[in-house]
């Protein structure tokens, strides 16, 4: 019977805070928010701009301009490769992608095509990721259960695991400052893992990783992407238009 009672009772307590009150995945959750701007600045969000380099040493390093209205459920996301630029974007009634035709030194056309609804459910997930995966997770229909606390290396680390639709996060949170350490996304059988730093405040007042270092057994050369936020300020409508 000891050997039952102990585990339960150290399970027990690794869900409380120091001061007695119960952790949940929204004190998890709310923890973060407090610690990068807080509730209220994150609440007013309506829409963001990330400028992103893409780096692994390889001729596959990009740059990518991306802008959301959350407000309007709508995303616009320009791979440049070489200075040439692949668009894809959605709004509420349309999806579409824009492949370059010609080289780089002419005026650019593009071939248009649609996005498959696969495609277009990624990019409806990648709208809030890119953010926080959780942002608005309730409204969204997904499922979040604090796990507990385990090692990251050699931290002690809070864990949710965070479900929705054909997608599955495990979301590792440092409890002494709140912040967000590493993401392990789980989607179409595939895991990439992806581990935040050196996070930076925005003008708008919410702080960001501003290096995330992506890996995965799909993914030859850990990639190291560097951000740059803008939140609320006026995105062009033409943005999300094909």
């Amino acid at each position: 019977m000891k050997k039952v009672i102990l585990p339960l009772l150290l399970l027990f307590a690794a869900v409380f805070h120091a001061n007695g009150q119960a952790k949940t995945v929204d004190s998890v959750f709310n923890k973060y928010y407090a610690a990068t701007g807080g509730t209220s600045l994150w609440n007013g969000v309506n829409s963001y701009t990330l400028s992103q380099q893409y780096r692994s040493g390889s001729a596959s390093d990009y740059d990518a301009d991306i802008r959301v209205s959350l407000a309007e459920k709508a995303m616009y996301k320009n791979r440049i490769i070489q200075k040439r630029g692949f668009i894809f974007g959605f709004n509420a009634s349309d999806s579409w992608y824009k492949v370059p035709l010609g080289s780089g030194n002419q005026t650019t056309n593009y071939q248009v095509n649609k996005l498959s609804s696969a495609e277009e459910s990624n990019m409806k997930i990648e709208m809030y990721e890119l953010l926080v995966p959780f942002l608005d997770y309730k409204k969204r229909n997904f499922v979040a259960t604090l796990v507990g606390q385990e090692k990251l290396g050699t931290k002690t680390v809070d864990r949710v695991e965070l479900q929705g639709n054909n997608v599955r996060y495990n979301l590792y949170f440092d409890p002494s400052t709140g912040l967000l350490l590493q993401s392990k996304k789980l989607e179409a059988g595939v895991e990439t893992v992806f581990d935040f730093s050196n996070y930076k405040k925005s003008a708008y007042g919410i702080s960001y990783p501003g290096t995330t270092i992506i890996s995965g057994k799909k993914i030859p050369k850990n990639i190291t992407v560097t951000s740059a936020l803008t939140v609320n300020e006026a995105i062009p409508a033409t943005y999300f238009r094909r």
